[in-house]
């Protein structure tokens, strides 16, 4: 029996995935200045990396624009702490990011 994934571990696995994220996407604007040759050795961890640019986008894609925002700013933008205080109340906005965190992953299916 799977136990479901507490805050907490669902924050550390979205934290791992943007990770992953970032990674593939460096990647994969490198790629296109390698010769054909080395394209062709790296064909596999391109298709890799189009996978994960592709399965995040998505699941960014299929949120509701409010929890998407929350995700982008907390976890790929992390520019400045306490940019919500302009939007939500601060007990509002940690409601917003917990069920914002909870859509991410069930748009990941996981």
């Amino acid at each position: 029996m799977n136990k479901p994934l507490k805050c907490r571990e669902q924050e550390g696995v979205i934290r791992y995935l943007t990770q992953c994220y970032r990674k593939s996407c460096q990647r994969l604007k490198l790629h296109r200045f390698l010769t054909p040759e080395k394209k062709q050795e790296h064909k596999d961890q391109q298709q890799c990396d189009e996978l994960t640019v592709a399965l995040y986008e998505s699941a960014l894609e299929a949120m509701p624009e409010t929890y998407r925002e929350i995700i982008v700013r907390e976890f790929l933008d992390e520019s400045a702490d306490g940019w919500f205080y302009n939007y939500y109340t601060k007990s509002t906005f940690y409601r917003l990011r917990q069920r914002a965190i909870h859509e991410f992953m069930d748009c990941l299916n996981v």
